[in-house]
């Protein structure tokens, strides 16, 4: 089985293809650290795998619409 059938399969399983499967992985485990812990932006980018703060902001308000910031700011006042 080569890559190209692994990607079909795994978009036809998951309905997303690795690279934004992955994100989306990556952005859920950062929204449970912004709600339940104290933790910096700067500690949730290295923690959810990204190595530049500037790139995980984006790709959190690319699918979540809103900053990471905001995001946990509109959990404390819930």
């Amino acid at each position: 089985i080569n890559r190209y059938e692994v990607s079909r399969h795994f978009k036809r399983i998951t309905g997303y293809n690795f690279k934004t499967y992955l994100i989306l992985i990556r952005i859920s485990i950062a929204k449970d650290l912004l709600v339940n812990t104290n933790l910096s932006i700067s500690e949730i980018t290295n923690k959810v795998g990204y190595s530049s703060e500037s790139l995980f902001i984006r790709m959190f308000k690319k699918y979540e619409n809103v900053t990471p910031t905001r995001y946990r700011l509109s959990y404390k006042y819930d």
